[in-house]
């Protein structure tokens, strides 16, 4: 028997032509999350007026999460 391991790298999806760059989460969060919830629209200006600081998405949402004050404020978010 043969096990085979297959590595596959940061950009491989990209090469297949998928949508999957952060500016594509971010087309997608801002024209299909529909929300009246305040922070949503908070979370939404965020990244719009700052989309350059939310090109490292994990980066960005570990410093916004500071203005979570629980739990509940980020399910409120996403």
């Amino acid at each position: 028997m043969m096990n085979i391991l297959f590595l596959i790298g940061n950009g491989f999806d990209l090469n297949l032509g998928m949508n999957t760059r952060y500016a594509d989460f971010y087309e997608y969060y801002n024209k299909y999350i529909k929300s009246s919830s305040p922070k949503v629209l908070t979370l939404k200006n965020e990244i719009s007026e700052n989309l350059q600081n939310w090109s490292d998405l994990e980066l960005a949402l570990g410093q916004y999460s500071s203005n979570w004050g629980s739990l509940d404020d980020f399910d409120d978010s996403t």
